[in-house]
């Protein structure tokens, strides 16, 4: 069992509300590359602008159709947040940009390298035989 330090929550969001879910590319996304949200609670009236706060995404708590959420003392103070309430919000996900950086940086340096030929030989330096021989 989980316990939240001193004045913070944790929160579960469901995937299954936002059409989410381990089958769709999105979903995909969102679990393997978020770290952290943006959400604001739903407003009363349109003329009303909300708060927007941050929560982390607990990776080591993730569910095909749950999403586990840390929030911050500050916002549990700001939204009177108890547990065991539900609250509708909206949600902006966070990509964690770094895994995409890594991998744009790896082709770049194969393609200064003059290396492309060792990941896409042409096609006419392969028979069909040796290209199923491996």
């Amino acid at each position: 069992m989980l316990v939240a330090p001193e004045g913070t929550l944790y929160g579960k969001i469901s995937l299954e509300d936002m059409n989410l879910n381990n089958s769709t590319d999105f979903g995909q996304i969102v679990q393997a590359s978020c770290n952290s949200m943006l959400f604001a609670k739903m407003p009363m009236n349109r003329t009303q602008r909300p708060s927007v706060y941050e929560a982390e995404l607990m990776s080591y708590i993730r569910d095909s159709n749950i999403l586990c959420v840390s929030i911050s003392a500050t916002c549990v103070i700001e939204l009177e947040l108890i547990t065991g309430n539900r609250m509708d919000v909206q949600v902006q996900f966070e990509l964690n940009r770094r895994p995409f950086q890594k991998m744009h940086r790896s082709v770049d340096s194969v393609k200064e390298a003059q290396q492309l030929r060792a990941l896409f030989p042409a096609s006419e330096c392969l028979s069909t035989s040796q290209a199923f021989q491996r």
